[in-house]
């Protein structure tokens, strides 16, 4: 296990500059997680026979196999952030993921954007490194490193919040019932749909078509 001085001579870098050096590594990381995700779902699950035939079994495989990419490079964080000088480069590896989760759930609740997608994802996972590696310096001052610990920490419950005010005051959405007529799908009805309605801003999977029934009044 690598320590705050390296071997060979190479010592550890400051704060920011560490920073930096991690921020690097996670959009590396970024890259090559997008360029996974789309060989996935492009050359893999669009050719596969169970997922032209069951949407459950191509949910499987895409969970295993984007379970199976994020799990590598969690792997590969901590050699490829310790060939780039930070030292030690273990703890950056271990607090990044859940510090991502964290950012990645803030972001989508106070844009609406999705966190996964490119170039949000990349610059989620940038700016993540960067926080691990600032929480990790060593010899860093206790009162910043517990206030940034405090800051990342809150986002969640604040994101939490946010999200859960957003559904209760956006306007409903509609979908369009058999017989041609405009029918509201209230935020009560999503999550889950109401089971009259496909889609149409709740979250189906199924797109909102002209077939979507409801129940006579």
């Amino acid at each position: 296990m690598d320590t705050g001085a390296g071997q060979g001579g190479r010592t550890a870098h400051g704060g920011l500059e560490r920073a930096l050096i991690a921020a690097g590594v996670g959009a590396g990381l970024g890259v090559v997680l997008w360029l996974a995700v789309i060989l996935i779902t492009r050359f893999y699950l669009q050719r596969t026979a169970s997922c032209q035939q069951s949407s459950l079994s191509c949910l499987a495989v895409a969970a295993v196999a984007v379970g199976a990419v994020l799990t590598a490079l969690a792997v590969l964080a901590w050699p490829l952030l310790r060939t780039a000088g930070v030292r030690p480069a273990w703890p950056v590896a271990l607090a990044a993921p859940p510090v991502a989760f964290i950012l990645g759930r803030a972001y989508q609740a106070f844009t609406g954007n999705f966190a996964g997608r490119a170039p949000d994802g990349i610059v989620i996972l940038m700016v993540a490194y960067a926080v691990a590696a600032l929480l990790t310096t060593p010899g860093a001052r206790r009162a910043q490193t517990i206030a940034l610990t405090a800051v990342i920490i809150a986002l969640y419950p604040a994101a939490s919040l946010w999200a859960s005010h957003r559904q209760l005051f956006a306007p409903p959405a509609h979908c369009a019932s058999n017989t041609g007529v405009t029918a509201p799908v209230t935020l009560a009805d999503s999550p889950p749909c109401h089971p009259y309605a496909t889609g149409c801003g709740c979250s189906c999977a199924v797109a909102c078509s002209p077939s979507s029934h409801f129940p006579a009044s």
